[in-house]
């Protein structure tokens, strides 16, 4: 028997947007966005999956949202844009670019302006960041 759609499972849902395939094509970096419905917002984090089957894996958490992966031209660290640093109660803060090494460790920020960039792409010898910014 079908059930009508419930609240309950609007908020159980999952977005997955911006898949970004790794240099040597073993891994990729996407993008979930879940509803966190006792803080009433949206969290998105980046997730990791091999190319060749099995689990995906939560590789950025918390209470701040992460988006635009950029594997490094040698694949060893991932740029990304996040809100986290933020203060909380402060109203919305601009984005900030952040690199993380591709197998795990702490996420160390790139820049702390009020440019809050609007895409990222990698310079091809992955010795800088390129980005568009507005004030």
């Amino acid at each position: 028997m079908k059930r009508p759609m419930t609240i309950d499972d609007l908020l159980a849902l999952k977005w997955v947007s911006d898949p970004q395939v790794s240099p040597d094509g073993t891994r990729v970096v996407y993008v979930q966005k879940v509803i966190d419905r006792d803080a009433d917002t949206y969290r998105s984090h980046l997730w990791i999956i091999p190319t060749a089957g099995g689990p995906a894996k939560q590789f950025t958490a918390g209470s701040h949202g992460d988006s635009l992966p950029r594997w490094s031209p040698d694949g060893r660290s991932i740029a990304f844009l996040s809100e986290r640093g933020a203060p909380p109660g402060e109203g919305k803060k601009p984005k900030q670019i952040y690199v993380i090494p591709a197998d795990g460790g702490e996420a160390r920020a790139l820049t702390s302006g009020d440019h809050d960039p609007t895409d990222l792409t990698w310079s091809p010898d992955g010795t800088a960041l390129v980005f568009l910014g507005r004030p």
